[in-house]
């Protein structure tokens, strides 16, 4: 989606919803593309100090990339600011810290 956008020159708040309005298209759709999306919106605010008006999108992400299959690293999502921030309001955050030190002792044993 990244690459198909460029040509358009969409200003940084125009991005923002659009992939905004994507994910929470394929996210009523249950598509297996929902996390992908929303990731992608939660790095778009990688520049921005507010991330109140993301946490229920940071949570969603951080939901879909424990439920997915698909979803095997979780360090890039975890060093996302907009995920960084709910690490003082959610035990979301810890869950996925914990599923990310049991992919690490099942790869090493």
């Amino acid at each position: 989606m990244e690459q198909e956008q460029a040509p358009w020159q969409l200003t940084s708040d125009e991005r923002k919803a659009l992939y905004k309005s994507v994910a929470q298209s394929l996210d009523a759709a249950n598509d297996e593309g929902t996390f992908k999306v929303l990731h992608a919106y939660l790095r778009q605010f990688e520049s921005d100090k507010q991330f109140s008006s993301v946490e229920q999108d940071a949570r969603r992400c951080v939901i879909l990339a424990i439920k997915s299959p698909c979803v095997i690293n979780f360090e890039e999502l975890l060093e996302l600011k907009a995920i960084k921030a709910l690490e003082s309001v959610s035990r979301l955050v810890n869950l996925l810290e914990t599923s990310r030190r049991v992919q690490v002792f099942e790869y090493v044993h």
